[in-house]
């Protein structure tokens, strides 16, 4: 895990969602955007106490990630990176001591891959007005082995974390699919 960092924020744009943070020892200052905040249902606010890890942007600048107000406990989005990477681990194993196809993997690795992206778009065309993706797509990418992707998306994105349908749907989703995978490997392994 990375290493945490001690501060408080010193600059609050409420208006466009970003600020920034000065360390404890009072050196630096860094960037964070409101998306990088493990509690989203709380407003920054000036002096706030936080802790934060450093990541980098698309651009390569520094920037916190993980803020955390005070004593927070770990954010969603690492809860969510967790349970997709004990996911793969689990299915790693089985697929290599149990004699599944690594194809299962592969194919459970690449529709997260795909669903992540999908759920990416599906927040940009939000913002810009433009056309979505239908929330039966996402499902349907889900079902076929996208959802852990789509988990991490949800949080590390905050896109349909929150519409309760949405979630009811989603959860059904990963249910059916898990149980498809458990009667799949108890059918090959016995």
């Amino acid at each position: 895990m990375a290493k945490r960092h001690k501060g408080k924020i010193v600059v609050w744009k409420d208006d466009k969602g970003y600020g920034f943070i000065e360390s404890a020892n009072g050196r630096d200052r860094v960037f964070f955007h409101i998306r990088h905040l493990a509690d989203r249902q709380r407003r920054p606010e000036l002096n706030t106490s936080v802790t934060y890890a450093l990541g980098n942007d698309d651009k390569g600048r520094v920037q916190a990630i993980d803020v955390r107000f005070g004593n927070e406990p770990v954010s969603f989005v690492v809860v969510t990176l967790l349970v997709s990477g004990s996911f793969f681990a689990a299915l790693a194993l089985i697929t290599f001591i149990g004699g599944i196809s690594p194809l299962l993997l592969i194919l459970y690795a690449l529709f997260s891959s795909i669903t992540f992206i999908a759920y990416e778009f599906d927040k940009i065309n939000a913002r810009q007005g433009r056309r979505r993706i239908s929330e039966r797509s996402l499902h349907l990418l889900e079902l076929l082995g996208g959802w852990p992707g789509a988990l991490v998306a949800q949080w590390y994105l905050s896109h349909k974390n929150r519409k309760a349908s949405y979630q009811r749907v989603f959860w059904l989703v990963v249910f059916v699919n898990l149980g498809v995978l458990f009667w799949y490997c108890y059918q090959v392994l016995t």
